[in-house]
């Protein structure tokens, strides 16, 4: 599932409950304001829709973790990936961001 690159603007059907704050930034309130990236990260962590966004909630989004492909590509170790294990394990760096974007075809920016 590929998110629009403007992961702040509001999108979404409103049949679900949709938040208003930043998908990159955490705020006390649940959810975000992309449907799309809210649906991908309270998939893995059901928390930021039910108590708050937190900054756990953001690095999902931050982490390329809804932008399926980009973490193998970076991390893993087969052809064409790029054996930048420590993005996955550790930390997310501007390195990482960087082989993303321009090895992995992420798109930029908090998406």
């Amino acid at each position: 599932m590929r998110v629009p690159l403007d992961s702040d603007a509001g999108v979404g059907d409103g049949t679900a409950l949709q938040g208003s704050g930043s998908c990159r930034a955490a705020h006390d309130s649940p959810g975000c304001s992309n449907a799309d990236l809210q649906v991908c990260v309270c998939e893995l962590r059901p928390a930021c829709c039910t108590q708050a966004w937190t900054v756990e909630c953001s690095d999902i989004v931050m982490q390329k973790r809804c932008q399926p492909g980009v973490r193998e590509c970076v991390c893993g170790s087969g052809d064409e990936q790029w054996r930048q294990t420590d993005c996955c394990d550790k930390r997310w760096t501007d390195t990482c961001e960087s082989v993303a974007e321009n090895k992995c075809a992420a798109q930029r920016g908090c998406f």
